[in-house]
């Protein structure tokens, strides 16, 4: 008997040594500076090291904590470290692609073999940015394939916010999510499904554009994360590749903000009561609305300014789902004009914006 013959005592030798084989001077000693023969060197270092655990519906699950994790993921075959760093992301450390050198190769690659499917799945990551968004211009978060290859797809972060794109031959798709009101180090979960019902993405939980035109992801022989070229300034954690499309997220709706009420009316209804009616929000992605309402009036208009020193209205009934009709008696008002509003707290005490404004002349 030898302990070179045991799964468990190779794994644990490995996760010992691969920070050191991770090294960039011992790969380019080793496999050369050609991420395809990099990854054909981990063919062979998995079917050596260890029996890869599987999962019936997730194909790649790795936390990107150190190089030893990237090597040996939770679940799926392992990838390798083009230098990088490894800084605070949404759970323990993730990984940061940032341009040291003008040689640039500065990411983290996996085989897309047995990781990514082409037929249909989810890849989802946490994105930490660095810097504010005006700072990015074409920086590549996740990608297979390149600009010369037969099909890549690829997303990448600027000013405007997120593009997807998935070209095979001169057939292409791209979707967007614009308008982001991120902030320097703010964590935010994005996902990125396809299928028969076509390509979505989605941030933070919810969707933010899609297309019903089926189309297999453009794959190449290796998954990159982060930018190659210039270098992400971005930290990128819990990377997941799911065999299915999902659409419910998990710890996606910690980032989330409910939605607005919009149509919030009120009507005096007796001497110093007020009936106040609204129609329940759509429900972020898959998960609803959960949590509770928060209802203030005051005796000028409301705004978040002065929403602190308004009076609260407990509300005895939780949010409905999806075009619910919401109704609620307040009683026991002073006799003057009072302007009420309403807004969300989710289960992670993350709130909506402040609803319309409604007045009503109380008697």
């Amino acid at each position: 008997y030898s302990w070179t013959n045991d799964p468990r005592y190779l794994k644990k030798a490995a996760r010992l040594m691969m920070p050191a084989l991770m090294d960039t001077a011992y790969i380019g000693k080793q496999v050369g500076q050609n991420g395809r023969s990099a990854a054909r060197f981990f063919y062979w270092w998995e079917a050596y090291a260890k029996t890869l655990p599987t999962h019936p519906e997730v194909s790649l699950l790795c936390h990107l904590e150190n190089a030893a994790d990237i090597a040996f993921p939770t679940y799926g075959r392992g990838g390798a470290v083009m230098r990088g760093a490894f800084e605070p992301g949404k759970s323990g450390t993730g990984y940061l692609s940032r341009k040291t050198d003008e040689s640039g190769r500065n990411y983290v690659f996996f085989p897309t073999e047995g990781n990514v499917a082409k037929g249909q799945g989810t890849i989802e990551f946490w994105l930490r940015p660095l810097n504010d968004l005006a700072a990015y211009r074409y920086r590549r978060v996740i990608s297979s394939g390149s600009y010369n290859s037969p099909e890549e797809f690829f997303l990448w972060l600027d000013a405007q916010g997120l593009t997807f794109s998935n070209r095979i031959g001169q057939a292409a798709t791209t979707l967007a999510a614009t308008g982001l009101t991120w902030k320097p180090g703010e964590a935010h979960h994005v996902a990125i499904t396809w299928g028969d019902d076509g390509f979505a993405l989605h941030v933070d939980g919810r969707l933010k554009q899609a297309t019903r035109v089926p189309s297999p992801l453009a794959l190449d022989e290796t998954l990159i994360v982060g930018d190659p070229s210039n270098g992400l300034d971005a930290v990128v954690d819990e990377l997941k590749v799911s065999k299915t499309v999902r659409r419910d997220f998990d710890g996606a709706c910690a980032a989330v903000t409910p939605p607005p009420v919009s149509d919030l009316r009120a009507v005096a209804c007796g001497r110093g009561n007020v009936r106040l009616t609204w129609t329940a929000p759509l429900p972020d992605a898959s998960n609803g609305v959960t949590g509770r309402y928060l209802v203030k009036y005051y005796t000028e208009s409301l705004n978040e300014q002065n929403w602190a020193e308004g009076e609260d209205v407990p509300c005895a009934f939780a949010p409905g789902t999806a075009e619910t009709p919401e109704v609620m008696l307040v009683k026991g008002l002073p006799l003057k004009r009072l302007w009420f509003s309403v807004r969300i707290e989710n289960e992670r005490q993350f709130q909506s914006p402040l609803s319309n404004v409604a007045a009503a002349m109380v008697e």
